[in-house]
């Protein structure tokens, strides 16, 4: 459906948004609302203009037997409250019925000489006794479709995804209760109170079967609306469902439906009820832009470049449809023709940043890195906040060897958007090449909470643990991405770093496990086993491996710390302390030992035991930074302010982790310290 009365219109809709409605108001009629004191204008054939800065209701009453009480019932229910701005809302009650003859254009000539967002208008086509009331709603501020464009970018046309004109009948004397349910949860789901707008709602269709299909198929199609705007997509679709199958020739109850059906990732049954709102009058832009956009995810580029064509011949200016067309040209490897596209976009819409985003991404495709700098650069002058061109800025910068400044690009994307996954990989990968190794662990870390299964990371993290000297972790990390791809096995080999491989070495699981078939006494060979599993995340195996080395020898301290490195590597802080007091039971002066069990207390909350613990390894290595950083933090938990101090300003002379730098420099910035 169009509205062509966008030049009049557009800047009252914006200013509507501010009252708090989600969305432009499809009318404001409503009872059970909170508020009073709004303006009401009682009019009799005034040419008083609504001001735009106001939401304008126009009433011009009922027609038909009986009619004056049925117009004071709805005066009533506006004069009950228009929500939680009344002073934005202003209401006419004009005294200019409108017949059924004269119909739904008489009404607009109405609204339209008012300047009105909503016209209400209506009559009684039975008796007093057996009443039989039509209320039709004119929307002349409908709210837009899915899609939209940038400001100052508008479409030729205004389209809604709602009905323009709304025809209720509510018959019977039990009219009135059905008239406020239905009235007031449509203006609940206005007002963005979604549970008092699904609960009038169901009463609507509890109490008033009686209501004829039409009537039934609105409540049902803005029931979806409200659902739809929770997040609950599936009940949704159930409630168009039910509009369709009351009233089966509105196109837009098939987009909605549709909409609802592409966003859950069904484009083939989406592409269904797109293709039945054209055949029931939606013949729009936006239907035929979204069939492009379902044929572009089953990858029928063609079909989707067919669609964007006929939306073009809609809106031959709608730049956006020209970066789809350019997608789909790129899919199918047809870089000239999507050049053509991306530059008829940028040319259209010279200030803003998409056509210049989609433009550098085939330049970058095509390794045209100077081409692709300079849109990238484009798009993140035009949209700061926008993650996805400092990330590809940040790749350029890494391929032509500017590590400092891909650092720079990657950082800011993850300011941006902490889960931007790919730039903790390309960060830590770059990290790599500038050898910061402990940052390389920590960011392919990261990565792999996102993406488990990736078989480079664990990779470049093996790598980065080689260099750090953790043989331990590399190993398990060169295991963990052989297991994902056997291939890399290769690449490991190439590189010099076989023997960190687990399987097939002199030190690996299968010479372990025929060592434990030679000799299964022996606590340390299920030791050195365990640790292979732990380091592998494999902890039910190593869990294991460490119970049997106690088993073999009780006083095997390495068998206690690692068995309670396992819940403490998971978070389970007070779990591990006992297994860490076992092990430094067993030697008081196990350094390891001490450093994790003052670490676990610490993880408890319990400061005075990790200040004691702590103590004790400081008094075996006055110069363990770890100890005198998480001492010092302890401290200040505490409130021990002197000796927090202490602490901190030791952890800066003699560190040289940044990590624990970092940490430290914080802490002190507590105090007012800046060292």
């Amino acid at each position: 459906m169009m509205d062509t009365r966008l030049d009049q219109k557009s800047n009252k809709v914006n200013k509507i948004i501010t009252w708090g409605i989600a969305g432009i108001l499809l009318f404001g009629c409503g009872l059970m609302l909170l508020g009073i004191g709004y303006a009401v204008h009682l009019y009799n054939l005034s040419s008083r203009v609504i001001p735009e800065e106001k939401f304008g209701i126009v009433f011009v009453g009922f027609d038909g037997d009986n009619a004056e009480e049925y117009t004071s019932t709805v005066e009533e229910v506006l004069y009950e409250g228009m929500g939680n701005n009344p002073e934005d809302v202003e209401i006419l009650i004009l005294n200019e019925p409108i017949s059924s003859e004269e119909g739904s254009s008489q009404a607009r000539e109405v609204a339209e000489k008012y300047q009105a967002d909503i016209l209400i208008w209506g009559w009684n086509s039975g008796t007093s006794e057996k009443p039989n009331l039509h209320i039709t709603i004119e929307n002349m501020s409908l709210s837009e479709m899915y899609d939209f464009s940038p400001p100052g970018y508008p479409l030729a046309n205004y389209y809604t995804a709602e009905p323009g004109t709304m025809l209720m009948t509510f018959p019977g004397n039990e009219h009135v209760e059905a008239i406020q349910l239905f009235l007031g949860a449509i203006i609940q789901y206005k007002q963005g109170n979604y549970t008092q707008s699904n609960s009038k709602f169901s009463k609507v269709f509890r109490n008033h079967s009686e209501l004829n299909s039409q009537t039934l198929s609105y409540g049902h199609f803005y029931f979806g609306r409200t659902l739809s705007e929770m997040g609950k997509g599936e009940k949704a679709i159930e409630a168009y469902s039910a509009a369709i199958e009351h009233f089966p020739g509105e196109g837009v109850y098939y987009f909605n439906r549709g909409m609802e059906i592409y966003f859950l990732g069904y484009y083939e049954e989406a592409l269904l009820d797109f293709n039945k709102a054209v055949k029931n009058r939606l013949d729009v832009v936006f239907v035929y832009r979204r069939k492009g956009d379902c044929y572009l995810e089953l990858g029928e580029y063609w079909k989707a470049i067919e669609e964007y064509d006929k939306a073009l011949t809609l809106e031959p200016e709608y730049f956006s449809l020209y970066i789809d067309k350019g997608i789909s040209f790129r899919q199918l490897g047809l870089y000239d023709e999507a050049l053509v596209a991306f530059n008829r976009g940028v040319e259209m819409a010279p200030s803003y940043y998409w056509p210049f985003y989609h433009r550098g991404i085939l330049f970058y495709d095509l390794e045209l890195y100077t081409e692709a700098m300079a849109d990238f650069n484009e798009v993140v002058n035009l949209e700061p906040n926008y993650a996805n061109g400092y990330y590809f800025r940040g790749l350029i910068h890494w391929q032509k060897d500017n590590y400092s400044e891909a650092i720079k690009d990657f950082s800011t994307v993850l300011e941006l958007e902490p889960s931007f996954n790919r730039a903790y990989y390309y960060r830590g990968l770059t990290y790599l090449y500038k050898g910061n190794y402990q940052m390389v662990v920590i960011d392919m870390t990261q990565y792999l909470e996102f993406n488990p299964e990736s078989s480079l990371a664990f990779y470049q993290r093996g790598i980065a643990n080689v260099k750090l000297e953790k043989v331990y972790a590399a190993t398990a990390d060169f295991a963990k991405a052989m297991i994902l791809d056997p291939e890399i096995e290769e690449r490991i080999r190439d590189k010099g770093y076989g023997k960190y491989i687990l399987l097939g070495e002199a030190d690996g699981l299968k010479d372990l496990n025929q060592k434990i078939a030679e000799d299964p006494e022996n606590p340390h060979v299920y030791l050195e086993r365990g640790k292979l599993y732990y380091w592998a995340e494999l902890f039910e195996l190593a869990a294991q491996d460490f119970e049997k080395t106690i088993e073999l020898d009780p006083n095997y301290k390495e068998g206690f710390y690692f068995l309670a490195m396992i819940p403490y590597s998971q978070g389970d802080y007070k779990e591990a302390i006992q297994g860490f007091k076992m092990a430094v039971e067993i030697d008081s002066g196990y350094i390891d030992g001490l450093l994790y069990l003052a670490s676990s207390y610490y993880g408890t909350h319990d400061y005075n035991q990790a200040v004691e613990v702590f103590t004790d390894l400081l008094e075996l290595n006055p110069s363990h930074t770890g100890a005198l950083l998480y001492r010092g933090i302890s401290y200040r938990r505490l409130l021990e302010k002197e000796k927090a101090i202490a602490d901190l300003m030791r952890v800066i002379e003699l560190s040289k982790d940044p990590t624990e730098l970092n940490l430290a420099r914080d802490e002190l910035k507590q105090y007012g310290i800046s060292p």
